[in-house]
């Protein structure tokens, strides 16, 4: 009787120690993530959303910064998630993102102008400068312009893990990300070296072709294997995943890849010793020649639609942009008869985004792309008028325009958006991160 007194009360104090237990894990962390098999939308950008969920990067600081592994309260630089709530926004107060709304993936300083943050399967893809020095010429010195590429699982489970370090300064280097199936490919252009440095991210395997003269990647990065390649006056489709390169044409001695987008993939040729340059378009799936599209002395700012079908270039000897309807008859027109000169921000699936500069602040509009495809006369809409932001970084998703403004008390950046589903010039831009302790408004 004992014995089985002395058996019962263990199993009584086994089982509460295993209820605390779980109790206390249970509070210590009650976050919810999203499962793998949610959609991914936003690959590439400053922010990547997987189902209700935002991965983000909390504000904004600049790689070449000396004090990058300074810890703050949430870490400016950090890669965050947060779930949204029904109507998809972050919940929030006057700090920011809520404490329990959100977790840090890494405290690294995650990527670069605009964050270029991937998902693939159950993982992040992100890049942060290095923090490890490197021998130049016999001195031990801080590698912090090269680029580290990194994994994390999206459940925010186990470590960090590094998939490769650039060879090459950040300047001299171009790269992106392709899924294929739920495995994820790193593909990095080498500018300077005529060089693409392609990395399987499951197992780290390195892949190379030399000797190229120009790359395009794609606009859209959601399972897609292919780039385009210009070597030795040949264009070549390349294969992400199996590293094979297929001869896809012919090109003039001058010809420059720039652009590739849906099913349509564009060069430049350069005539006159460099003082025209001629745009054309090819029809990947027809194996179409090159067409002329327009010409330019320089093209210091086309934007292409995500599907390939409409060109936006700026005509530097007028100051002007024109709009090229790739399934009409190609023949450019001015896109708007703004006063002010106008930028470029890019497109959506539905719509063409510009901005105009009005004294310390932007109006950006929009051009519907539906007219724009039917040859009819475009209704310019003013979606929002923003002051505060750095004009240098935009990110468009389908439903929101993201980019860097100050807030707060500091000087310091943080992502904001804007909705693009309902213009209206007053709305106020939403901040998607957390003030830092000094940045948080206090009442004098």
């Amino acid at each position: 009787m004992k014995k089985f007194t002395r058996i019962l009360v263990c199993l009584m104090l086994f089982v509460f120690a295993f209820s605390f237990v779980a109790c206390g894990n249970k509070d210590k962390d009650k976050f919810v993530y999203p499962s793998s098999n949610m959609t991914t939308q936003g690959n590439g950008g400053m922010s990547v959303q997987k189902g209700n969920y935002l991965y983000f990067v909390n504000g904004f600081k600049s790689i070449t910064s000396t004090d990058i592994n300074k810890k703050t309260k949430y870490n400016i630089g950090s890669l965050n998630v947060t779930k949204l709530d029904e109507k998809g926004n972050p919940v929030t107060d006057d700090g920011g993102i809520k404490d329990d709304e959100y977790r840090t993936i890494t405290d690294k300083l995650v990527g670069y102008e605009i964050a270029d943050l991937y998902i693939c399967g159950d993982y992040i893809y992100f890049a942060s400068p290095c923090l490890e020095n490197e021998n130049q010429d016999g001195d031990q010195v801080w590698a912090k312009d090269k680029v580290v590429f990194y994994k994390k699982k999206l459940n925010n489970k186990g470590k960090v893990e590094k998939i490769y370090q650039s060879k090459v300064d950040y300047e001299e280097l171009n790269y992106t990300y392709f899924n294929k199936g739920n495995n994820a490919y790193l593909l990095i252009h080498e500018i300077n070296n005529d060089k693409i440095v392609c990395i399987d991210c499951s197992n780290s395997k390195v892949s190379e072709t030399t000797q190229i003269s120009s790359i395009a990647f794609p606009q859209n990065k959601e399972n897609v294997a292919d780039v385009f390649y210009i070597k030795n006056s040949t264009l070549y489709k390349y294969n992400v995943a199996t590293n094979a390169s297929t001869e896809y044409c012919l090109v003039d001695s001058t010809a420059e890849l720039k652009y590739v987008g849906g099913d349509y993939v564009y060069i430049i040729e350069s005539h006159n010793n460099g003082s025209n340059k001629d745009l054309l378009v090819s029809k990947i799936s027809d194996k179409s020649e090159f067409e002329f599209i327009c010409a330019s002395s320089s093209y210091k700012d086309v934007k292409i639609s995500a599907d390939g079908k409409v060109v936006v270039c700026l005509d530097d000897k007028f100051a002007e942009y024109y709009i090229v309807n790739i399934g009409q008859d190609m023949s450019p027109e001015v896109l708007t008869e703004e006063e002010s000169s106008i930028k470029i921000i890019g497109f959506n699936t539905r719509d063409l985004f510009y901005y105009i500069e009005s004294e310390d602040s932007i109006i950006i509009k929009s051009v519907s792309m539906n007219n724009i495809l039917a040859g009819s006369e475009s209704e310019v809409v003013e979606v929002a008028t923003i002051s505060g932001l750095d004009k240098n970084y935009f990110d468009i998703e389908d439903d929101y325009i993201y980019f860097y403004k100050n807030a707060g008390n500091g000087s310091n950046l943080y992502l904001h958006r804007i909705s693009v589903n309902n213009p209206d010039s007053t709305q106020s831009a939403q901040m998607i991160g957390m003030f830092i302790d000094s940045d948080i408004k206090t009442e004098e």
